[in-house]
């Protein structure tokens, strides 16, 4: 189990969108999809994957990273898999 809030594991992951896009942190919702609210080249969302790997010392497979359709997806999957 996870010792990370999902609070926070959002919060980085909103940051690293803003850092990437125009969108503003109110702009992105849980239910904000990836390719149609969040739109992220294929480079920029890999590049996002392997910083949150890092930073929640977690590995996602390639077979999971392309079942996040939503924000809440990705934050999910983090909450549960992540060590810290």
């Amino acid at each position: 189990m996870s010792t990370v809030s999902k609070d926070a594991i959002r919060a980085k992951i909103v940051e690293m969108i803003c850092e990437n896009t125009d969108l503003k942190a109110e702009q992105i919702k849980d239910t904000s999809e990836f390719n149609k609210d969040i739109i992220l080249d294929s480079l920029s969302f890999a590049e996002m994957l392997m910083e949150l790997e890092e930073e929640f010392d977690v590995e996602i497979p390639m077979e999971e990273a392309n079942n996040f359709k939503l924000l809440s997806d990705l934050v999910g999957y983090l909450e549960t898999h992540a060590k810290g």
